[in-house]
């Protein structure tokens, strides 16, 4: 062996040595071109050096993503990221920041590893992997004004899926369908009057009518009528749940502050909070922000409020003002509450000569515990609904409700793209989002009319133009 290797190196030229090589590798057999490749796929990792038992200890504390994406870099990698030991790891960190309430498998630590690893990566590739069909769901989409609200017309909480039905007399009720069992419940408002939006937690079905009307259902009590409670009015800006709670937004552009009405389901009894707005600028040139949607978090006893505003130099718009404000309900004095924390976040969008447009603000929950998607909208006078800062610059802001503050990510640089002609948008990540969570993705395509849901095993679709076919992959698995 080592004759062999004093020849190889007294080769006159790096020519002879090459031509020597090739020589070489065209004499192997498979398994021995297997270890060369191998070699060196070793001699040039860094990570070689390491002893293997660390290299998996520091991989097992990686994201489920990354350790996916890092499997890419060479066969010995994909090799030990892709082993059982690192995938349980990576699952298990999974699992920790993401909450067990949200999914529709009774227990996903109870299943092989092989299934929750194909799970996993439907979720990451947007692929269900089985189908069933349910051709009998009709569902009333959101008009502008009521996106525009922060309100939904449909909500998907673990195996439940809630809907505001569609009605040829044009008073649709609420829909509740257990995914799993196939059960069906119909809920409709004491004068069968339309619906304007629904909430859907682990533990109710809370649904607003233009009566002004809160209809508050719990799910261990299907059975059961829904409760009614009345509300001030009709002409309400969000509605969020959470638990046991439900929380609905008041506020006007025209008023200086907003209130919250909070129904708490352990009590029966709805209580009525206000605020100031929040405000921008110094005492002469201060302009108030319009609260636009809600947070509710029943474990904490907070209220979050997200609020927005436009920034304008005369006719031309300058940027965006993004506002939060924690109410806590444990230091209630005399109907006010107590605020906690309140912060402001900036945008500033790429294209700078929007119109004088009406904004809003979606709040999407991202999957990760705590971690919340704040996208602003603007809704033009046609009905149309946009996203400028993520069409145009691919930022991302989110919401870490843990530390009640903001932090803005951009997911792909604006030098990546070709510039817009005639002010077009760029190409996004996600596609006009509207709810996002642990095993679901429920997104809308306003230019074919059609909206879809994926799961953790299942993808959720209709049409509202052929009224609305529904394809489950099966919960159970």
């Amino acid at each position: 062996m080592e004759d062999l290797l004093e020849r190889f190196r007294a080769l006159p030229s790096p020519e002879h040595r090459s031509l020597t090589l090739k020589q070489i590798i065209s004499s192997l057999t498979r398994p021995e071109l297997h270890l060369v490749v191998e070699a060196i796929a070793q001699r040039f990792d860094p990570l070689a050096i390491l002893p293997i038992e660390l290299v998996r200890h520091i991989w097992s504390h990686l994201p489920l993503s990354a350790a996916w994406t890092l499997q890419l870099v060479c066969r010995r990698w994909r090799r030990v990221l892709g082993s059982e030991q690192t995938l349980k790891a990576s699952i298990a960190r999974w699992d920790t920041i993401h909450h067990p309430s949200d999914s529709a498998v009774p227990d996903p630590a109870s299943h092989p590893l092989e299934t929750r690893v194909r799970h996993l990566q439907a979720v990451r590739l947007g692929r269900p992997s089985q189908v069933a069909f349910y051709p009998d769901v009709g569902v009333e989409l959101p008009k502008t004004t009521q996106r525009a609200c922060g309100l939904k017309t449909v909500a998907l909480k673990r195996e439940f899926m809630a809907y505001v039905s569609k009605d040829e007399a044009g008073r649709p009720g609420v829909v509740l369908r257990n995914l799993i069992t196939g059960r069906v419940r119909h809920f409709n408002g004491a004068a069968r009057e339309r619906m304007l939006g629904i909430a859907l937690t682990s533990k109710l079905l809370a649904f607003v009518s233009f009566g002004a009307a809160l209809y508050v259902q719990p799910l261990e009590q299907l059975d059961a009528d829904a409760q009614c409670l009345r509300l001030p009015s009709s002409n309400l800006s969000a509605l969020a749940a959470d638990g046991e709670t439900v929380a609905i937004l008041y506020a006007t552009e025209g008023s200086s502050s907003f209130t919250v009405v909070i129904h708490d389901g352990r009590s029966g009894r709805l209580r009525q909070l206000s605020h100031a707005r929040q405000s921008v600028g110094g005492d002469s040139g201060a302009s108030l922000l319009t609260a636009r949607n809600l947070i509710v978090d029943e474990s904490r006893d907070l209220i979050h409020v997200f609020s927005c505003g436009a920034e304008r130099v005369g006719n031309t718009f300058k940027g965006l003002h993004v506002g939060h404000l924690t109410i806590s309900g444990r230091d209630l004095q005399d109907g006010l509450p107590q605020q906690e924390t309140a912060s402001v976040h900036s945008l500033v969008p790429f294209r700078t000569g929007l119109p004088g447009m009406a904004w809003a603000l979606d709040i999407l929950p991202t999957g990760v515990k705590d971690r919340f998607h704040v996208r602003p909208i603007v809704v033009s006078d046609g009905g149309t609904l946009s996203s400028p800062f993520e069409d145009l610059r691919g930022e991302y802001v989110f919401f870490d409700a843990s530390r009640a503050g903001f932090c803005k990510q951009l997911l792909w640089s604006r030098n990546d793209h070709a510039e817009p002609e005639n002010d077009g948008p760029l190409p996004t990540l996600l596609e006009s989002p509207i709810l996002v969570w642990k095993d679901v993705i429920y997104c809308r395509t306003d230019h074919h009319f059609s909206l879809a849901i994926r799961t953790l095993s299942a993808t959720i679709g209709y049409d509202p133009s052929s009224h609305a076919v529904l394809d489950l992959t099966d919960a159970r698995q």
